[in-house]
């Protein structure tokens, strides 16, 4: 079983990259997701993952991630330092003293630098209504170019409405990503300060050192 730890980077890295989300603000019946950061922000999650189709029976796994938001520019560009905690297990490519990428407002990162994570939605440029869906491009948390994925697939959201989880407002979307098979799942958007407060997400991959398709689902859960 050599090859598990290169198997359980590409499935981290698949689930790891939805962190912080968009700070959601009423304009008129719409509206408007843009990511809201500030600097010396510290969020924390715990990450639940399991994977089929390398063993008998499904491999599970708990990860933590930890996001320090080192700094915020007037545009609200922020710079982040990730640390993912893999519970001992070493991951190729992962240091284990964690990387930084910046993100804007609307959770494009321009350059994801040292960090092996990115940003799960790329929220569109203008408000949405309850029940309306927008097109995106896929990033790797949601089975789009990693381990088996389609270069330049799409995922279709759509804004449910809102809940109370846990004592917080959210903003409910749920996906589906184009390009591979069944990939999908749903994201809670806290409203107060726009981080993730949960995400699931299922989808399949394909990869070399398995030589079948390998199902993953994956929970990222605010602490």
């Amino acid at each position: 079983m050599r090859r598990l730890p290169r198997i359980a980077l590409i499935a981290a890295l698949s689930i790891a990259t939805s962190l912080a989300g968009a700070q959601v603000t009423q304009q008129g019946s719409r509206y408007l997701f843009r990511l809201h950061l500030t600097t010396g922000e510290k969020i924390s999650f715990r990450i639940p993952f399991s994977f089929s189709g390398v063993a008998d029976k499904p491999l599970y796994f708990h990860f933590g991630m930890k996001l320090n938001v080192k700094r915020v520019t007037a545009a609200g560009k922020a710079t982040i330092h990730c640390t993912l905690q893999t519970g001992g297990l070493a991951l190729p490519g992962i240091d284990p003293k964690g990387g930084s990428f910046d993100v804007d407002q609307r959770g494009r990162v321009a350059d994801e630098g040292s960090a092996p994570i990115g940003f799960c939605v790329l929220y569109p440029k203008d408000p949405v209504a309850v029940g309306e869906s927008f097109v995106a491009p896929v990033p790797s948390a949601l089975g789009g170019n990693l381990g088996g994925g389609t270069a330049g697939a799409q995922a279709t959201f759509k804004f449910v409405g809102f809940a109370d989880v846990r004592g917080h407002r959210v903003a409910r979307l749920t996906f589906h990503v184009s390009g591979n098979k069944d990939p999908g799942g749903s994201i809670l958007i806290r409203v107060s300060d726009g981080v993730i407060e949960k995400y699931f997400t299922s989808f399949t991959v394909t990869l070399a050192q398995v030589g079948k398709p390998m199902p993953v689902s994956a929970t990222i859960i605010r602490i």
